[in-house]
């Protein structure tokens, strides 16, 4: 008798093992279940993303007063607005200073979106460049179509001027990199325009 109590004994406990080893097996094929959900969406997602464009960086790059060729969005294309006024690089000219130096004459065409008399000095800052050099101010005197004045000449509402700058040349073939942004800014929006010298 006793000996057939400890067979069934060993019977049951047997049982219960292999109950105790489904249900662990069980635990593990959901958890891989629900593994390979997440790690499929997270594909799927992926590549949903990699295949959709942002439409925000042509938005920024494409503008009435833009047609930039720059792949930095800050960088307008030879016109663009900063705050009420809407500059444009229009050309520019080969001069010697006063000192015989040679100098480029650059103008630059304003216009007045606001509503207060606003003018070039107060409200922008331009620089030019050939390569890393920052070029300094040409002094000219005499000059056919260089205006020094101009600059600082007010422009009324709705109103366009030209407005030029001169500056010393650091060489006679390197090109020059014309940059006005606003005088007083957060925005980093900058217009540019390079010109060939050669």
């Amino acid at each position: 008798m006793s000996e057939n109590n400890n067979r069934g004994g060993t019977y049951r406990n047997g049982q219960e093992d292999n109950g105790a080893w489904w249900k662990i097996l069980l635990a593990v094929i959901v958890a891989a279940a629900i593994l390979g959900g997440i790690i499929a969406l997270v594909v799927h997602n992926k590549n949903k993303d990699e295949g959709v464009t942002d439409p925000a960086p042509s938005a920024v790059t494409t503008t009435t007063n833009t047609t930039s060729t720059t792949t930095n969005p800050d960088e307008l294309d030879s016109k663009g607005s900063l705050g009420a006024l809407t500059v444009e690089i229009k050309s520019h000219k080969l001069v010697k200073d006063e000192n015989g130096k040679d100098a480029i004459v650059i103008t630059y065409e304003i216009e007045n979106g606001g509503s207060a008399v606003m003018n070039f000095l107060t409200f922008l800052s331009d620089s030019a460049y050939q390569g890393d050099k920052k070029l300094s101010d040409a002094v000219l005197k005499d000059v056919e179509g260089f205006n020094g004045s101009s600059i600082s000449e007010d422009l009324e509402p709705n109103a366009k001027r030209e407005v030029t700058r001169a500056f010393v040349l650091s060489d006679t073939t390197t090109p020059v990199k014309a940059i006005v942004k606003e005088l007083v800014t957060t925005d980093d929006r900058v217009i540019t325009r390079t010109f060939e010298i050669k």
